[in-house]
């Protein structure tokens, strides 16, 4: 009788499931989310709560959140997504609930080049292949893109983090 051990067993599905789940984006490449796949129903018009300053780094930055969040929601309905400059080709965020003013910090996404949202939305982009091109031009070469990104990614905001749902490796944006 031949029987595998458990440890190996449970080896193999460490294994095979991020080896499958890899070949499901790359088969999904030319089905890769949109905006339109992730619309909100309700948009919140009513005026934002003021944003609630819990943190340090929330603190140090209340003057710019208070008045990105004053303009009201522009991501997933009601929330407000406040960027800044962190550096040379960086941009990082924090999300304030325009109806509580709760205020949320991503840990789950890196800094990136660049950021795509919309108001009607729960999809983000970063790095999307549009801005890298913007930014280093239509023929931009692997090495660049490696030097300031893995790729472009993708969440969807369930309201409280952001889950990653697609990436797509710089290799193929710059074969593009």
């Amino acid at each position: 009788m031949n029987r595998t051990k458990p440890g190996r067993a449970r080896l193999r599905y460490w294994f095979i499931f991020p080896m499958l789940f890899f070949i499901s984006l790359v088969l999904a490449a030319d089905t890769l989310p949109t905006f339109d796949n992730y619309k909100v129903t309700e948009i919140w018009t009513a005026k934002p709560a003021k944003p609630v300053l819990r943190s340090p780094a929330d603190r140090m930055l209340r003057t710019h959140i208070r008045e990105r969040a004053k303009e009201g929601p522009n991501f997933a309905g009601h929330f407000t997504i406040v960027e800044w400059g962190c550096g040379t080709m960086c941009t990082s965020f924090v999300v304030v609930n325009a109806k509580n003013g709760s205020i949320y910090a991503p840990k789950e996404v890196p800094y990136g080049i660049a950021i795509s949202y919309r108001s009607d939305s729960s999809l983000l982009i970063t790095d999307s292949a549009d801005k890298i091109k913007e930014i280093f031009g239509e023929n931009v070469d692997l090495a660049t893109c490696k030097a300031y990104t893995k790729g472009t990614r993708y969440y969807r905001w369930d309201g409280k983090k952001f889950r990653p749902i697609a990436f797509v490796p710089c290799a193929q944006i710059v074969s593009h």
